[in-house]
């Protein structure tokens, strides 16, 4: 019998979907749920078992597990889409699909006969799944999720791989992992029968963080089959009112739900103090040879703005006598920064060039107080700055 996971009590963005509780209309949700979802889940470490000497596939952490599926419902609820589940009798195979990719660092949905590691039903799975490969923490987990849903790259234009993990109907998908591939199960799965959008644009309607923008590569999506984009006309706005110039895309089925993609030129990215507001509207859809209404939207691109905060506050370690050497510690943040600089400080003002972490104390620093401005940086928060005030230096006795 098939094992579901649902990705935890722990999952801010479960309880939200599960409660109806997103609104895409809440600023500060939105931006809340980016951090505390997406980012989060970002960041699991992965924990792999496994290993290519041996061949052996190996399993991922429970916590790695729940991550991903996360990241894959984070996704859905941004498109206003059910939610889905983990089959773990899958995803064991699923193992064995990735460790196929990772082991010949190559990708294929139908791995020849001579790839290490193959087995013929792993191989199989390849041809209904999403596959991943890059360096390590790039193309696992929920970090492979992100790079489906952006599906960055000139051979990715149809955005296969956005449009299976977006159909709207499916209600199981399956996940392995190794430290290079994932394989994310998504062909032929179980259906639901719920009400789904008839359209899923990407990004989607309301405010929508900016980091997860897909480089101007946007998509609209018809959930019932049929629907024909072959002629349809497709214009973007900008924050001005403006039309921006589209690149659209030659329309290609057969990959889940039908999709028209275009590539949005001259984007204006947000600030934290502005927003970015597009208008889109695509007409000319068809069905059974008649022209349906167009479709219309706006997406608000917005700029995460959570800052990071000294926990800790740095000290100056040494002693203020001319001739001596001080140093400065990072102190502690709210997150661990991904860089640290240094500014020292003569009477609160920039010593120029002074910018490592040490400090030596010239006879001209004689009665000057000597601080240290210390400054955070970390992916996706607004950097802070803490400054040591420091004492005055005394010369040598």
């Amino acid at each position: 019998m098939a094992v579901w996971h649902d990705g935890g009590g722990d999952d801010p963005g479960a309880s939200l979907q599960r409660s109806g509780g997103y609104d895409p209309h809440d600023r500060r949700q939105v931006i809340d749920t980016f951090y505390d979802v997406w980012l989060r889940n970002q960041q699991v470490p992965l924990g792999w078992t496994g290993s290519r000497d041996g061949c052996r596939a190996g399993s991922v952490s429970a916590r790695t597990r729940a991550a991903t599926l996360s990241q894959v419902n984070y996704f859905r609820m941004l498109a206003g889409l059910r939610r889905v589940r983990f089959d773990d009798a899958t995803g064991g195979l699923a193992q064995r699909t990735a460790l196929i990719m990772d082991a010949n660092r190559a990708l294929s949905h139908h791995p020849p006969l001579g790839w290490r590691c193959r087995t013929k039903a792993a191989a199989w799975l390849a041809s209904r799944s999403n596959l991943a490969l890059g360096t390590a923490g790039r193309a696992r987990g929920a970090q492979a999720v992100t790079r489906y849903v952006e599906d960055a790259g000139a051979g990715n234009r149809p955005v296969g791989h956005r449009r299976w993990l977006f159909s709207p109907h499916t209600a199981v998908m399956a996940s392995g992992s190794t430290e290079r591939a994932n394989a994310l199960v998504v062909v032929g799965m179980p259906q639901h029968r719920d009400a789904v959008p008839r359209y899923v644009p990407w990004p989607s309607a309301g405010y929508f963080p900016a980091p997860l923008e897909p480089r101007g590569r946007w998509s609209l999506s018809a959930s019932r089959p049929g629907t024909d984009f072959r002629r349809a006309r497709v214009e973007v706005r900008g924050p001005d009112g403006v039309r921006l110039a589209v690149d659209r895309y030659a329309v290609r089925n057969g990959m889940g739900p039908n999709t028209l993609v275009w590539r949005v030129r001259g984007l204006v990215r947000p600030t934290l103090a502005t927003d970015a507001g597009y208008r889109v509207r695509v007409a000319g859809i068809r069905r059974n040879g008649r022209v349906l209404a167009p479709v219309a939207w706006t997406v608000t691109l917005v700029r995460p703005d959570r800052a990071l905060q000294p926990v800790q506050a740095p000290e100056v370690i040494g002693t203020y006598v001319a001739g001596e050497t001080v140093f400065a510690t990072a102190g502690t943040w709210s997150r661990t920064p991904d860089r640290v600089t240094y500014q020292w400080l003569r009477d609160g003002e920039p010593i120029p060039g002074q910018v490592y972490r040490f400090y030596r104390l010239g006879l001209g620093d004689e009665g000057h107080r000597i601080g240290v401005r210390v400054r955070a940086v970390a992916g996706y928060f607004v950097p802070a700055a803490a400054e040591v005030a420091g004492s005055p230096v005394a010369g040598r006795g």
